[in-house]
């Protein structure tokens, strides 16, 4: 099975904007994918990077690689990093959070987290290992260390919870954290021990500027740079000689709409900047994107030369002839390990699914509704047009099972196979649109169409002896950070059961 969309202007698969998940729940057969491939091939690559909500970077270099750490808010495993050699091709390599802790809802126990959880973290390396910050919202700020960013990850609990903390490391070894929130306007900074375990000392003010957060520090060329961003305004640029400021300069290096904010610079080998940051781009998330660094009379302009203050969508890569890659996104269920483009929507019970060999095993979880099931298994929605395939065998379900696929965001919606009665239903937002009675085959398929040209998603359905058909009409997608997950649209393989169930 293969379907393909292709952009406007584009030539050839190289170029396909082809999603094609085929997924297990219970049973699972062959399974193809693939996200939007940046890289041209012809020394060239599109804006954005990553065509998925890869919000709040935080980018480094170390030796020949480039590590992202982006924002997972309530996902488990949480805290993704991801690795290129060129900022161009991405794989993700690992999670630093196993489980969410401190509060019940991350297991969907007395309420849920959405919209909470990790975000806006900041990775940094010393002496062989790599460390990351952050604060899960209401939460003691956490230092996640490990030699490997595959893991395994070890943590440490800060004293006090530092919003938006940035982790910065001086050429001797020392390391400090920044923080602020926009409502405090102002960013604060306090040095740590050696093994980053601890604060010391005291926490001094750093920058007094109106709704600044997201702070994201640089030593350059002697020079100190701090980025913070304006929320969905744009992203400012402070400096100082001393790691103490005073960081008396500010400048804009973007605007929101020419470019995004939330970001900062991190160094080439050959000793140039490029920069990075997020760009709020409705249903499918924020996305980060790279653009590279001019300097002018000191400061790290976003933008080539002449075109500076906007993030174009097409620029030579910054490094060459590194080999195309994309993050991984089909999973056959064939492993003893769920492929790292898995994240469960809580902490899961670990009790209610297995991986048989050849399958994905879901058994159904005690919910109300979609929104407060537990165990359901999410991937990012990719853009800008995918499709998510799932095949499932749905012989065992129990009366009052509700198994299929969805999106999970603000709005949601699914296609699903109920039981007694037997038939397949599609919703939104709870409220079921359509239906489809007597239902026979045991072995069913299950589609999801996500277009985020134009911000609609449409369901599908088929069995063994007949071809697709669309159920209900299409969802129109949205973003929603206050009251929704603060993700973009993702795609979701649900089991529930509001009346209990072992289906």
């Amino acid at each position: 099975m293969i379907y393909v969309r292709k952009s406007k202007g584009s030539s050839g698969l190289k170029k396909a904007v082809m999603i094609l998940v085929v997924l297990g729940l219970l049973l699972s057969q062959g399974v193809f994918i693939y996200a939007r491939q940046s890289d041209n091939g012809d020394g060239t690559f599109t804006n954005p990077p990553l065509y998925a909500d890869y919000p709040d970077p935080s980018m480094i270099r170390v030796g020949d690689y480039f590590y992202l750490a982006t924002s997972t808010f309530v996902n488990v495993p949480g805290l993704v990093i991801c690795r290129s050699e060129d900022m161009v091709n991405w794989e993700i390599v690992g999670h630093c959070i196993d489980t969410l802790t401190g509060n019940n809802a991350y297991n969907m126990q007395g309420g849920v987290k959405y919209g909470g959880g990790c975000f806006a973290p900041s990775i940094a390396y010393k002496d062989g290992t790599f460390y990351v910050a952050v604060t899960p919202n209401g939460e003691k700020t956490r230092i996640y260390y490990a030699k490997d960013v595959a893991g395994p990850w070890s943590s440490y609990q800060l004293g006090g919870s530092y919003f938006d903390p940035c982790l910065f490391i001086e050429d001797n070894g020392t390391p400090y954290l920044a923080w602020g929130g926009a409502w405090e306007n102002s960013i604060k900074m306090i040095q740590l021990n050696s093994s980053l375990s601890a604060t010391t000392g005291s926490q001094r003010t750093i920058l007094t500027y109106n709704n600044v957060e997201g702070a994201h520090l640089i030593k350059a060329n002697g020079m100190y740079y701090l980025f913070n961003a304006v929320p969905a305004q744009r992203l400012v640029c402070s400096r100082a000689n001393n790691i103490w400021g005073p960081y008396g300069e500010t400048t804009t290096l973007c605007t929101a709409g020419k470019g995004g904010h939330q970001g900062g610079i991190v160094d080439l080998p050959d000793g140039s900047y490029w920069g990075y940051l997020h760009q709020d781009d409705g249903a499918v998330g924020r996305m980060t994107r790279i653009c590279p660094v001019t300097w002018e009379s000191g400061w790290p302009k976003f933008g080539r030369s002449g075109f500076t203050g906007q993030v174009e969508s097409i620029y030579t890569k910054p490094i060459q002839n590194k080999p195309i890659k994309v993050p991984a996104a089909s999973d056959e269920f064939d492993n003893t390990t769920l492929g790292l483009q898995w994240m469960w929507n809580h902490n899961p019970d670990n009790t209610k699914w297995s991986l048989t060999g050849s399958a994905l095993r879901l058994n159904a979880t005690t919910a109300k509704d979609f929104w407060n099931a537990r165990d359901t298994l999410t991937q990012k929605g990719q853009g800008p047009i995918s499709t998510g395939t799932i095949k499932i065998d749905c012989s065992q379900m129990q009366a009052g099972d509700i198994c299929g696929l969805g999106i999970l965001g603000d709005p949601r919606g699914y296609i699903a196979v109920t039981k007694d009665p037997k038939r397949i239903i599609m919703t939104e937002e709870e409220s079921v649109k359509a239906t489809v009675d007597n239902i026979t085959s045991n072995i069913l398929y299950f589609r999801v169409e996500m277009n985020f040209n134009n911000k609609q998603a449409k369901f599908f359905w088929k069995d063994d002896s007949m071809d697709w058909q669309q159920l209900g009409t299409s969802i129109t997608m949205g973003f929603d950070w206050q009251y929704g997950t603060f993700q973009g649209e993702q795609y979701a393989i649900l089991n529930f059961n509001p009346y209990g169930s072992s289906g």
